[in-house]
């Protein structure tokens, strides 16, 4: 019976992280509703103003442009693809398949199902290199709005946080410098590992993320540092809508938290459905908006930048298999 049973979880086991990330997601929803009460939250988005909103709404398709424009020169310098269509649906599968694994691992695969005839490692690894200028983004706007939160609020001092981010800038040039071409860490890893094909292989694939040259780099980072910045647009708008006030500084601080929280905590819900209300509701209190004002624009800020694109997706995929 008990082998039975572990043969079903094994056998099943994409399936029944799902379910767990979907139930996760509607305990914590369920459970800031009913915190918040359901009349309050229907009340707040009734009273929404529509032209913040709608222009937040808007916003989504500047922000899926930078984000192809972003994945259009990784695929052409890091993968030689250069066809438009195929890098446009490579992305939208990403996006699809992504909000419905754990840790959006599915992004990978659904980047790859039109990307087949390359390596899935490069693949991957591409996808992984688009990651992560974003979360470089997210992290270094995200400790910097942290630093000054827990400073404003006495929690540490000044001189403290500067140490904080003066440390955390080292660690990153550091980390930088060490796996670079002729970095220690790369050098120690082809001498170490040198007899071990595999592990050779898979460290030469990840210094490949060194093949985009100089102006590309710094083109993601500007795209990067551009999404983010809509991202917070969009969170100010629909923050407005909601309080009918325009606290431009204070909203763009208390976005760039949720942004941060949401991100430093692993994706164990949907699409991080709870976890970003959640950090919401938690910093609404810091800011004199109303918890349930900040729930909604976060609720809606999921449903623009992640449920949307990813039921284009679906169309797309659904489309591709008509």
């Amino acid at each position: 019976m008990g082998n039975s049973v572990a043969s079903f979880f094994i056998n099943n086991k994409k399936r029944f992280s799902v379910f767990i990330k979907v139930l996760i997601s509607v305990i914590l929803i369920v459970y800031l509703k009913n915190y918040l009460g359901s009349h309050n939250i229907y009340e707040s988005i009734k009273n929404i103003q529509i032209a913040p909103a709608l222009l937040a709404v808007l916003l989504m398709a500047l922000n899926v442009y930078l984000q192809f424009v972003k994945w259009e020169i990784i695929s052409n310098q890091y993968l030689n693809i250069f066809t438009t269509k195929e890098i446009l649906l490579s992305m939208f599968y990403g996006f699809t398949a992504g909000l419905i694994t754990p840790f959006r691992v599915g992004e990978y695969f659904g980047r790859y199902i039109v990307f087949s005839k390359s390596k899935f490692v490069d693949v991957t690894i591409a996808t992984l290199l688009d990651k992560i200028f974003n979360l470089l983004a997210i992290l270094f706007f995200g400790l910097i709005a942290l630093l000054i939160f827990l400073n404003y609020h006495n929690i540490i001092e000044l001189e403290i946080a500067l140490a904080y981010l003066i440390a955390l800038i080292v660690i990153a040039v550091l980390i930088k410098l060490s796996i670079s071409p002729g970095g220690w860490l790369s050098n120690f890893v082809s001498k170490r590992f040198e007899n071990h094909k595999s592990a050779i292989e898979l460290f030469s694939n990840i210094k490949k993320i060194f093949r985009l040259n100089k102006s590309s780099k710094n083109l993601i980072i500007i795209l990067s540092a551009s999404h983010y910045v809509i991202y917070l647009i969009q969170f100010t708008l629909l923050l407005s809508s909601l309080t009918h006030e325009m606290y431009i500084v204070e909203y763009v601080w208390f976005g760039s938290l949720v942004i941060f929280l949401k991100t430093i905590i692993p994706p164990i819900s949907f699409g991080e459905l709870g976890i970003r209300e959640g950090a919401a509701v938690y910093f609404s209190a810091y800011f004199n908006v109303q918890a349930v004002e900040a729930f909604n624009t976060a609720i809606l800020i999921f449903i623009i930048n992640m449920l949307l694109p990813a039921l284009a997706g679906l169309l797309l995929i659904l489309k591709r298999k008509t």
